[in-house]
């Protein structure tokens, strides 16, 4: 009996110190529990700087339009993302800076890393095409060089300072995807293959075109003094033009020169002198005069005894249908002068004049006013004569190094510097290109100008 309750004593005894030593054990494990936690929090409470270099052509997808994207990355991430201050050198990567938990940094890096791996690759490339070309390409004041960039999402770069007149390939640079710039060149081109097959056609055209005989000597239309205002329109009614009162007979719409080529493909299609001579562009319009024409000519060779097409009440200014002298083609031209039944006539498309009677010309039709007149007046630049004036000699060379009326392409380049075309100087025009001429259908460039000069026709205005 004593050896019992012995031992259920010590039983006791050791209960308690068994308890205290699981209870011990026990709350150590969860001290280091809570230890780890809030060693946890205060890591976790700690921001994080993490510095990246973007390359400057993605910084505009990293920032999104309007700044969406990058508010988009923070949102996600929970982190703070901003730029460093520009140096300004477009060479140099810009620096982001991100902001926040490790974990927030960390996943705002990760987003930004996949966007930039998400960017098309840019390269750029150099193509080589036609000297002739370039004009098409680039198109009225770069519309066209423009829209091609534009719906390619590429950069265009072509190099106008070169001498765009000489057959030696031109290098256009493209920047842009692979992709893209095979698009690019798509569309280039087909506008190479449209200026071939125009100039093709243009060829056919000129070879088909009888040279013009010479006339009476063309005068100058108008006058760089003029303070005449011509009121110009494109498309007319025949009948309510013939009506207008005579201060208004000068309305049909004249072809302007193209601004934005510096060399200019043209014919020379009448001769006054060296000092004034009319050109036509070598372009689309080249094409249409000449259908007008062929159209003209079939509709009064067939209609020519037509009482309604008989000329009554002619004035000066009036537009009229003439065949030209020597010539079976009908053509149109403004009447400058009348003499009784004799009407002088200046052939707006051309440049040259001719007499004629009134019973030989007709109205012209509202189909045929829709093509502004194609003579361009025009001066030659830094030069004037020397001497009292244009000798005839110096007027029938010009004529022929002009290939005058016969329809031979020459360059040509407007100076827009002071002439002096008839001896006198003259002020600059817009109505008057001041033309630098040169015939490149030989072996060596035949500059025109410089050639009046070293025959002793004329002198330079300005020394060179």
């Amino acid at each position: 009996m004593l050896e019992l309750s012995s031992k259920i004593l010590l039983l006791v005894a050791a209960l308690p110190t068994t308890a205290f030593l699981v209870y011990w054990l026990l709350k150590s494990d969860e001290e280091e529990e809570n230890e780890k936690d809030e060693g946890q929090k205060v890591m976790t409470s700690r921001h994080t700087l993490i510095e990246m270099k973007i390359p400057r052509k993605s910084v505009g997808a990293v920032i999104g339009r309007q700044g969406q994207k990058i508010k988009e990355l923070q949102e996600t991430s929970g982190a703070r993302i901003n730029f460093k201050d520009d140096s300004g050198k477009e060479d140099e990567d810009r620096t982001i800076l991100i902001r926040g938990t490790p974990e927030s940094a960390q996943t705002a890096e990760c987003l930004i890393r996949k966007i930039l791996a998400d960017q098309p690759i840019k390269v750029t490339i150099e193509i080589h095409v036609p000297a002739y070309s370039i004009g098409r390409i680039i198109g009225h004041n770069g519309d066209t060089v423009r829209q091609i960039s534009r719906s390619t999402n590429t950069k265009i770069y072509i190099d106008r300072t070169r001498d765009s007149y000489r057959d030696d390939p031109r290098p256009i640079t493209i920047t842009g995807t692979l992709e893209n710039i095979e698009i690019a060149k798509g569309m280039i081109n087909e506008l190479i293959e449209e200026e071939e097959q125009f100039r093709a056609k243009t060829a056919v055209s000129a070879a088909n075109r009888e040279p013009r005989s010479k006339q009476k000597a063309p005068k100058a239309q108008y006058t760089t003094d003029s303070n005449d205002s011509l009121k110009l329109e494109s498309l007319i009614s025949a009948n309510e033009f013939w009506d207008r009162p005579t201060s208004e007979q000068t309305v049909l719409a004249e072809v302007q020169w193209p601004a934005y080529k510096e060399y200019v493909e043209v014919y020379v299609s009448a001769v006054a002198n060296p000092g004034i001579f009319w050109v036509q562009l070598v372009a689309s319009a080249s094409l249409q005069l000449d259908k007008l024409t062929e159209e003209m000519s079939a509709f009064y060779s067939r209609n020519f005894d037509s009482q309604e097409l008989f000329v009554t009440d002619v004035r000066k200014g009036h537009i009229v249908a003439s065949p030209f002298e020597g010539d079976s083609l009908w053509y149109r031209a403004r009447v400058m002068d009348i003499d009784g039944d004799q009407l002088d006539l200046y052939f707006i498309d051309y440049g040259d004049s001719n007499y004629s009677q009134k019973n030989s010309v007709r109205m012209i039709q509202q189909e045929y006013l829709y093509l502004p007149a194609q003579a361009i007046e025009c001066r030659l630049a830094n030069v004037k004569p020397k001497g009292d004036g244009w000798t005839e000699a110096a007027t029938e060379e010009f004529e022929q190094w002009t290939h005058c009326a016969r329809w031979k392409v020459l360059m040509s380049k407007n100076e827009k510097k002071i002439d002096a075309g008839d001896g006198e100087a003259t002020s600059p025009s817009p109505l008057f290109p001041h033309l630098t001429l040169m015939d490149t259908n030989r072996t060596v460039d035949f500059n025109i100008n410089n050639e009046l000069v070293l025959k002793g026709y004329a002198e330079w205005i300005d020394p060179q």
